[in-house]
Order: C-alpha cells, then structure tokens, then sequence
C-alpha cells in the first residue's frame, strides 16, 4: 500500500515539476506576444493621437505607427499622419520639445523641398510602401509645391510636414 501511494505521490510532484518548467519556459514566448500585441492593437493606433492631440486640431487620423512591427528590420518606419480640418491654418504649429517620438517642432522650411544630400535618407520615399497610395500622394505634392512646410533633422532620419494646401500634418521617421 505504501509503495502504490509513494508513486502517486511521486507522479503528482512529476506533473507539477513538468507543469512549472512549461511555464517558466513559455512566459517569456507569452511575454514577447503580448507585448507586440499591445503594440499593434494599442500603441501604434493611438501614436498620431499621441503627437497630435494636444498640438493641433485635426479630423482624422491617416496612418499611425509608433513601434516597429515583428518581421520588421533593424531600420524601419515609424510614422504619425493626420488629416487636417478646411480651417487650418497656414503655418505650421509652434509645439514644445518634448519625449523625441512625440516631437513636432522645428526649423519648419517652405517647400518646395530641397533635394537631399546623395549621403541623406529619404524618410517620405522609405516608408511609402506602408501607406495608401492617396496618402503618398498628398505628401509628394505637399513637399515638391508651394504654400506647405517641412523640417528634417541633420540626417534626414526624421522629417515633419505640415501642409494646409493637402489638409495634412505628418511626423515620419526611418531608424533603428
């Protein structure tokens, strides 16, 4: 009697020992999906709100991506573009420094825009393929004629447009 309840005994801590290692080995696996998860059903839909909302008035949100996606390589898009109101404003806003992948602010230039430096990216032209052809559009046109603006850092990594001529304002970035 004594050997049967031994070995039951010895068959419930296996499972248990069995059942904790599963886990310990899946929560990192459950943790990396849940956050890529949350990623594209929370943080990247609201990441156009996320720079827009407290800068400017807007009417809808166009395409919004705060975090790069699974699959995506080391360099990829990261991008907030709103559509603007019939009553927006002609030059773009003022906003305040703040955590860099909220930043819109700048030295703002009227377009047309300059051509790039041969070493400088071309944010606008990387991350196009991400965007519906309308919003590709209204950009290109925004940046090559009059009455829009844009700002660029150093590298080109990073570039804001605000056109009120394409009811458009947009923070577009291609890095790490």
């Amino acid at each position: 009697m004594r050997r049967r309840r031994h070995g039951r005994v010895l068959r419930r801590f296996g499972r248990a020992a069995l059942f904790v290692f599963g886990l310990l080995i899946s929560l990192p696996v459950l943790g990396y999906f849940a956050v890529h998860t949350w990623i594209a059903l929370i943080a990247n839909p609201n990441y156009a709100s996320e720079v827009f909302s407290d800068l400017l008035p807007y009417d809808a949100v166009l395409a919004s991506k705060k975090w790069h996606a699974i699959g995506d390589e080391a360099w990829a898009c990261t991008y907030a573009i709103v559509e603007l109101g019939d009553n927006a404003v002609a030059d773009p806003p003022l906003g305040a420094q703040s955590d860099w992948r909220l930043v819109f602010v700048g030295d703002w230039k009227p377009t047309p825009e300059q051509p790039p430096e041969p070493d400088m990216r071309d944010p606008v032209g990387f991350c196009s393929d991400e965007w519906t052809e309308d919003i590709e559009t209204r950009l290109t046109r925004a940046l090559a004629g009059p009455g829009s603006w844009y700002w660029t850092d150093g590298i080109r990594e990073t570039m804001h447009i605000y056109s009120a001529p394409e009811h458009l304002a947009a923070r577009i970035r291609w890095g790490d």
